[in-house]
């Protein structure tokens, strides 16, 4: 009787990020901030693809002041008017190869819903590795 195995090797994407939070610091109404980093680095063995979704911008009340496409990234630095929109739906990114880094670049145009808000805003950003 004879009995052998077949090995199979597991090919895996990883995600870490460096560079949060993310403080875009005072902004006027109407004002676009500074430019922001986010460092994503896949720490696997495979390319994997980058997707971003955000919520909407908060106060401590978790009213809605802003909307999330407030909030644009790219993955080159430039003007705000050159960056996509966030959307609270995952939107892909960019591919990234395995042990590689990328720079996602966000600014935020304050636009908001009420123009007499004044206060502290706070927004989620779900940032997904998928292999």
């Amino acid at each position: 009787m004879r009995f052998f195995q077949l090995l199979v090797k597991t090919y895996t994407c990883g995600m870490n990020i460096t560079s949060q939070p993310i403080l875009f610091g005072t902004v006027d109404p109407d004002g676009i901030s500074s430019e922001q980093t986010i460092t994503v680095q896949n720490t696997g063995s495979v390319q994997g693809t980058i997707s971003m979704s955000g919520s909407n911008w908060t106060d401590e009340n978790n009213t809605t002041v802003m909307n999330a496409d407030t909030t644009k990234y790219s993955i080159t630095s430039g003007e705000y008017n050159s960056k996509t929109s966030l959307s609270e739906n995952a939107q892909d990114v960019a591919s990234i190869m395995f042990e590689n880094i990328l720079n996602i670049f966000l600014q935020l145009h304050a636009d908001l819903l009420d123009s007499f808000f004044s206060g502290d805003l706070g927004q989620e950003i779900e940032v997904n590795l998928t292999c």
